[in-house]
């Protein structure tokens, strides 16, 4: 859970063409969306900001979405929800 919601609150500060975190994650930003690779695990996503929101497809292809303002975090195709402590 921490992972994902460190990967999420990076992906929204990201400011130049690439990135790179200590997980792996290679980050590339166009415009309002991002496209990330792990180079650990070979999975890809992608997410886009909007407002206060976050939304992506994660390495499985489900929709997510993520509220920036209150840390909430929702995966549409696993039900799963996290909230930032």
């Amino acid at each position: 859970m921490k992972l994902t919601l460190t990967l999420l609150a990076s992906v929204a500060m990201i400011s130049s063409a690439y990135a790179y975190d200590p997980y792996g994650n290679n980050y590339s930003k166009s415009g309002n969306g991002y496209r990330g690779y792990n180079s650990n695990t070979g999975s890809e996503w992608s997410a886009r900001s909007s407002g206060g929101t976050t939304y992506g497809t994660d390495s499985r292809g489900n929709n997510w979405q993520y509220n920036n303002n209150t840390g909430t975090y929702y995966n549409h195709g696993t039900g799963e929800t996290r909230y930032r402590r």
